[in-house]
C-alpha cells in the first residue's frame, strides 16, 4: 500500500492537506483525491491556473522573497495582481514575515494595509495579526 492510500483510506476522517508537493505528485495523487493540495505561489513562482484546476485546490500558499528589501508598493502590486487573477473561491494563506526573520515583524502593519480581508495568516505570533483577522 502506498503512503497516499494510508493517508486517504486510513485517515479516519481527519482534515488534511498537502503543502509543497512536487507537480508530478500533485498530478498523480489528484487523480485519486481532489481538493487536498495547497498550491504555492510567490513573487518568483508563477500562478499556475491549470494546476489549481486539475487538483481542485481550495487554498493558495503565498510566499514573498523580498522582505529583506521590502517595498510596500511592490508588495501591494504583487498581492493585488495575485488577488485579481484568482478565483475568489480560493483562500489565500499569507506567510507572515517574522517566519523568515524576527526583525521583519515591523513590516506587518504595512502589509495589513494592503492585504484583502479574506485571507489566512501563517504565523508563530497570532497576536501581531489579531486586530487584522
Amino acid at each position: 500500500m502506498e503512503l497516499i492510500d494510508v493517508v486517504v483510506v486510513e485517515g479516519g476522517g481527519y482534515e488534511y492537506y498537502f503543502l509543497d508537493s512536487q507537480i508530478p505528485d500533485i498530478l498523480r495523487i489528484s487523480k485519486k483525491i481532489k481538493g487536498k493540495f495547497i498550491i504555492r505561489v510567490s513573487d518568483v513562482e508563477t500562478l499556475n491556473h491549470k494546476l489549481i484546476e486539475l487538483s481542485e485546490s481550495k487554498y493558495l500558499w503565498v510566499d514573498y522573497s523580498q522582505y529583506a528589501n521590502f517595498n510596500i508598493k511592490e508588495y501591494a502590486n504583487f498581492i493585488t495582481n495575485l488577488y485579481n487573477n484568482i478565483d475568489k473561491n480560493l483562500e489565500l494563506i499569507i506567510v507572515s514575515p517574522e517566519l523568515y526573520d524576527p526583525s521583519f515583524i515591523t513590516l506587518i502593519p504595512q502589509m495589513q494595509k494592503v492585504l484583502p480581508y479574506n485571507v489566512s495568516i501563517c504565523t508563530k505570533k497570532p497576536e501581531l495579526w489579531s486586530h487584522y483577522v
